[in-house]
């Protein structure tokens, strides 16, 4: 037998192994959506054909564990929760993207809030969140079908925590990350409130500068700002970052007060967080004048 068929039939039988297995493929009019298991674990992906030859923990969009999820280890969802304990008296988040679904589902699980509000954008993402990743069917949960800068446009209620986590395949939303949302989002936090936002990012090189600018920008709006990186140790690497913001309290110093206490439950989390301030001035300010629709995490210009 040929090599190559050798070769092409090898590579059909170890493609679950690596790639795990479809359980759900269905193109929306804003993704395509696949859902993947593999070795115990369930990934929502957003698919595109950059991605092709990429294994679902690289690319995924949610994760689930399939024996125990609402005990799912996830980097972005673990420093989604150092939210709370930062405020532990927080009792309602509003949130933009809802993704797998998996931060409602352990947040309403672990915290006695009293409503979880969600827009996403997509129907279908809630439809799979539903069927596919243990959405949770609780009163204090309202996902709403609408784009997350209209809805909080048109509210005039506060919260206490708000979550942005919105994500196409390789871009952000632009609208989402520029100084007059930011500057939104501080108007319907509660007086002592939080903002906290997924991103994926490289700390340093030419690959930081979306991130940084990300940063600026945040900063415009919120002085006070830390981050957790999931791969501290390659500042030049594209990772997963996530950003807690307030617009009044010290948070580097709230941050420092907790790491003296020795907390046990975050000691490793602790590890990936930062308060030091970026160099950003080479960076430019992301504003609704630029009228960009989309930043690509992958392709951002170098130059202004």
């Amino acid at each position: 037998m040929p090599t190559q068929y050798i070769k092409k039939a090898a590579k059909r039988a170890l493609s679950p192994f690596f790639y795990g297995r479809e359980v759900f493929q269905s193109d929306s009019e804003y993704n395509k959506i696949r859902v993947v298991d593999k070795r115990g674990h369930r990934f929502l992906i957003f698919d595109d054909p950059s991605f092709a030859g990429k294994y679902p923990e690289e690319i995924f969009q949610g994760c689930l564990s399939l024996k125990d999820p609402l005990n799912t280890s996830c980097p972005y969802a673990d420093y989604f929760h150092f939210a709370l304990v930062l405020r532990p008296a927080i009792k309602s988040v509003f949130m933009v993207g809802l993704g797998s679904g998996l931060i409602p589902l352990q947040f309403l699980d672990r915290y006695p809030l009293e409503e979880f509000h969600v827009a996403e954008l997509d129907p279908r993402v809630v439809e799979v969140a539903a069927r596919y990743f243990s959405l949770p069917r609780d009163m204090r949960l309202k996902v709403f079908v609408r784009e997350g800068r209209a809805f909080l446009e048109e509210s005039r209620r506060p919260y206490d925590l708000i979550l942005l986590d919105a994500f196409f395949a390789r871009s952000l939303p632009f609208p989402l990350f520029t100084r007059q949302f930011f500057r939104l989002v501080k108007k319907r936090l509660s007086r002592a409130g939080l903002f906290s936002l997924n991103v994926n990012g490289a700390l340093e090189g030419e690959k930081s500068r979306l991130f940084r600018s990300l940063y600026k920008t945040l900063e415009t709006e919120f002085p006070s700002l830390c981050f957790f990186a999931h791969r501290p140790g390659k500042p030049e690497e594209v990772q997963n970052i996530v950003l807690h913001a307030s617009a009044s309290a010290d948070l580097p110093s709230e941050v420092q007060g907790l790491k003296s206490l020795g907390m046990h439950d975050f000691s490793a989390t602790l590890e990936h967080l930062f308060c030091r301030r970026l160099p950003v001035e080479d960076v430019p300010i992301f504003d609704d004048q630029q009228g960009l629709v989309t930043l690509d995490l992958y392709d951002f210009p170098v130059k202004h």
